[in-house]
């Protein structure tokens, strides 16, 4: 259903601020509730005004406060395909930081990334993939590029040899004596294999991480 508007705007139309408490469940449900504004299916034709232009006319307040960042939790992995990290994010490199300068950020990280009372560092992905975790486990790391299988890394298996079957011989003068010609000795075949290691990682594409830290 589309949302209801009056015919005309009232004359005691007053402007008002919202003020959404820092809490990222609330923030989520403003934003989600705002981005229904710029649908045109919920829009009635307002005056002059058709649902699509009174949705996009909504669309830039949404921008604003998007840029604002006003819909990203502090503390938020983001991938980026620009040139360089936008404002308020830093690159997913490692790089320690002074508390000082992200106090909000620092304030809500997680205990791996606090180096000292005076700094902490952010998440290195740099060529990494995210799991998702226990927030226990934030921060572990696994995994390898490449692998080398060895002999343990093989499922159980058996080979098959095909030996000769023991052929009677008759020798002898006189009263023949019957002898049993042995089996073919096994011989081993050649080695193979260089043990080279593996791709392990599966398709991937690459963008940049960026943290949120204001």
């Amino acid at each position: 259903m589309g949302y209801l508007t009056p015919d005309t705007i009232p004359d005691n139309t007053v402007c008002y601020s919202i003020r959404i408490p820092n809490d990222y469940l609330l923030v989520a449900a403003f934003m989600g509730a705002i981005s229904e504004l710029f649908k045109p299916e919920n829009w009635e034709v307002f005056g002059e005004l058709s649902p699509d232009e009174t949705a996009a006319a909504w669309l830039p307040i949404y921008e604003t406060v998007a840029e604002n960042r006003g819909f990203c939790m502090l503390g938020s992995i983001v991938a980026f395909a620009t040139s360089s990290m936008p404002s308020g994010v830093l690159l997913c490199d490692g790089q320690t930081y002074n508390r000082t300068d992200y106090p909000a950020l620092y304030a809500i990280l997680a205990g791996t990334f606090i180096n000292d009372a005076d700094t902490f560092h952010v998440p290195d992905l740099r060529q990494q993939f995210v799991r998702g975790e226990t927030l226990a486990n934030i921060g572990s790391a696994g995994g390898a590029d490449n692998v080398n299988l060895s002999l343990s890394n093989l499922p159980t298996h058996d080979h098959l040899y095909a030996y000769h079957t023991p052929i009677p011989v008759t020798i002898g003068a006189g009263a023949p004596v019957v002898v049993y010609a042995p089996p073919d000795i096994p011989t081993l075949t050649s080695p193979t294999g260089a043990g080279t290691a593996f791709d392990n990682r599966p398709a991937y594409y690459s963008l940049a991480y960026g943290i949120i830290a204001v």
